[in-house]
């Protein structure tokens, strides 16, 4: 490849390049996600106290950690060598590790509330958070200690890199590992869903061959089941392609250039993937409709009573209290989604 000086395709400009369109996007994107969840649980905490919704929050977190310090390490040249660097190169290693991670665990949820039909319990779900996290402590420790967050040579771009080629192929190896395995769990979640979505699509048929509105009901069920369990899984594919192309290159020794605007693009459209699956989730959607009503019906009952206040008749606020009542088994069914 010809030197930059000539002229000539340059990866790191292209990443750069890449980097200003695409990550201050993936970034707005992660903020809106984040910003209606808390508006919800502002306005209703039921609303958002289901386990999906709390991966959801993980996953969009750990994409705007991967967006916002790909953005700072490859936008700013002249990053490299600072105290802010330092300070990079432990929050990028911290992303490596939740990032697949946290996938894998919404991966893992899915699977098997959807597949396997198990519920996940509370106290299921503090162990999957505390193993996670006691994980990523372990991995951050012994980086530490082998001093992978200080500032070396080949820490050019502000990741956590050692002098010692073998030290930096080892780390490659193990994130290489984490990611393929988040990868392959999230394909192998997307291949027997749709067989078991075929299979009991199929089932039904037979068991409510009289009733046809039945069946139609099921279908419909069935596709939005499938929307959920089929999306996040290949978000995640998408999402860490990238980051494993690069890995498999350290981890060979073999330096190709070409690979590092894949990179910038797949971290960038992380978050812009993660917020179309989120609105496309019918469970958002249903929540949506809920959060507007509760706040349609607050306005009004505030409304109401500015009025009955004004006015020389006392208003009775039970019936308006009873509206509230409309959605509340909305909400239990929401729990189990």
């Amino acid at each position: 490849m010809e030197s930059p000086e000539d002229g000539s395709y340059n990866p790191y400009s292209l990443c750069r390049i890449l980097a200003s369109i695409l990550h201050p996007i993936g970034i707005a994107s992660c903020i809106i996600i984040l910003g209606v969840l808390f508006a919800m649980l502002v306005v209703d905490y039921k609303l958002v106290h289901r386990t999906t919704t709390r991966y959801v929050v993980g996953i969009t977190v750990a994409n705007l950690l991967a967006i916002a310090t790909d953005f700072a390490a490859t936008s700013n040249p002249q990053l490299p060598g600072s105290l802010s660097c330092q300070v990079l190169i432990i929050a990028r290693a911290f992303t490596y590790f939740f990032q697949p991670l946290v996938n894998l665990s919404m991966t893992n949820h899915l699977y098997r509330t959807h597949i396997n039909h198990h519920l996940t319990t509370p106290i299921y779900e503090i162990i999957a958070w505390a193993l996670m996290i006691f994980l990523i402590g372990i991995f951050m420790i012994i980086m530490y200690c082998i001093g992978l967050f200080n500032l070396y040579k080949y820490s050019h771009v502000c990741n956590p890199t050692s002098n010692s080629l073998e030290v930096n192929r080892l780390l490659a190896g193990i994130l290489l590992f984490i990611n393929l395995m988040c990868m392959i769990y999230a394909l192998s979640c997307f291949i027997f869903g749709t067989m078991s979505l075929n299979r009991r699509r199929h089932t039904a048929r037979y068991s409510f061959e009289a009733d046809k509105r039945e069946i139609h009901g099921y279908t419909i069920k069935m596709r939005q089941i499938a929307k959920r369990l089929f999306y996040y899984p290949l978000v995640t594919v998408v999402s860490l392609c990238g980051q494993c192309c690069i890995l498999g290159m350290i981890l060979s020794g073999r330096f190709v250039e070409d690979l590092f605007p894949l990179k910038s693009i797949t971290i960038g459209l992380s978050g812009v993937l993660t917020l179309i699956v989120f609105f496309r989730d019918p469970t958002t959607k249903i929540t949506l409709k809920i959060f507007i009503y509760e706040v349609k019906n607050r306005l009004t009952v505030r409304k109401l009573q500015r009025l009955s206040r004004d006015s020389e008749y006392n208003l009775s606020m039970n019936s308006i209290w009873d509206m509230k009542r409309v959605h509340q088994s909305i909400l239990q069914i929401l729990k189990l989604m």
